[in-house]
């Protein structure tokens, strides 16, 4: 009786679909982890946003910038986790409003880190959202 080696190598006709971990759902799954912190970060830090907006320490322009920035940004993550990844616009909008309004609010802060850290995140669910896109072109093919 002949039995197949189970670690030979496969033959054309038996390719395996292996897919890379930029393009798989865990990467975004961790990825949208951060960002749910990230929302968890700036919800902590709400009441000291609207403080130094009432007290005139930082611009109303500074919270409005701030606040559409961080709706791209949730919501291009959402779009993001579907089977059909989606939201690079989303995220790069996100990346470019939280990046521009982080320097409203001062740098060196505490209440600043929140902004700096969702502007990376804008820009590393871009970097995944480019490639599972690219990726899935490739498959398709």
């Amino acid at each position: 009786m002949h039995q197949e080696n189970p670690y030979s190598p496969l033959s054309e006709n038996e390719t395996q679909h292996v897919e890379p971990y930029v393009c798989s759902k865990r990467a975004r799954y961790r990825l949208a982890s951060l960002i749910g912190v990230h929302l968890l970060a700036t919800a902590y830090f709400a009441p000291v946003y609207w403080e130094l907006v009432q007290v005139g320490a930082t611009a109303f322009l500074s919270l409005v910038l701030s606040v559409a920035g961080c709706l791209c940004l949730y919501i291009s993550t959402l779009t993001a986790l579907g089977t059909r990844p989606l939201g690079k616009v989303g995220f790069i909008l996100a990346a470019l409003l939280v990046g521009i309004s982080s320097s409203g609010w001062g740098w060196g802060k505490l209440w600043t880190i929140p902004f700096v850290a969702g502007s990376g995140l804008g820009l590393a669910g871009f970097w995944l959202v480019l490639q599972a896109q690219r990726w899935s072109k490739n498959t398709q093919a």
